[in-house]
């Protein structure tokens, strides 16, 4: 994914990942756990021979598809944990850039303008083109080293995106997929 611009990072909620993190750990403890009970259960009650062994050979089965179901939930919940790990600090202050400057908040972007690709200039010194980003402007030492600070955040943030997705993609799919076939 190319560099996520300003309104992009308002419309980005990153707190899905820790979520469903959070879920997916829960539910790769979950599984074992009641699949456990039930075979203790089941185990033991009074079965005869052929029923029995029926039975126990059905239950080894069954606790080998939970434990392979709560292996994918693991890592659906891996995934989702270094997503978030790797992009929360640098998605948090662009969003809080963002929502600052929309705002007026802070001292500083009463000062400077940031354009949708992340160049500061001082207000008043620019010219924004029909696709919202700065065709002439006048920096300083603060906007430079801002607009490099900010753009080269968006650039990791990308990165980032573009090299987790396709691994929480794959978990997804691998829990769906456990949810549907008996391993052999």
């Amino acid at each position: 994914m190319p560099s996520p611009n300003r309104e992009e990072i308002l419309k980005w909620d990153i707190t899905y990942l820790s979520q469903t993190s959070f879920v997916a750990r829960k539910m790769a403890t979950l599984i074992p756990q009641l699949s456990s009970s039930l075979a203790y259960h089941i185990s033991a009650m009074d079965w005869s021979d052929g029923a029995k062994n029926a039975a126990n050979d059905r239950i080894h089965l069954e606790q080998r598809q939970m434990d392979w179901l709560a292996a994918a939930y693991d890592e659906l919940e891996d995934a989702c944990d270094a997503a978030y790990t790797a992009m929360s600090y640098n998605y948090n202050f662009l969003h809080t850039v963002s929502v600052d400057w929309r705002n007026n908040k802070t001292p500083f972007v009463q000062m400077y303008d940031i354009g949708l690709d992340w160049t500061v200039i001082r207000k008043g010194t620019g010219s924004v083109g029909p696709d919202g980003y700065y065709t002439s402007f006048e920096q300083d030492d603060n906007a430079i080293n801002e607009t490099i600070r900010l753009q080269a955040m968006a650039k990791q943030l990308g990165i980032d995106d573009e090299d987790h997705a396709p691994k929480i993609t794959a978990a997804i799919q691998k829990v769906e997929s456990r949810t549907h076939v008996t391993p052999q």
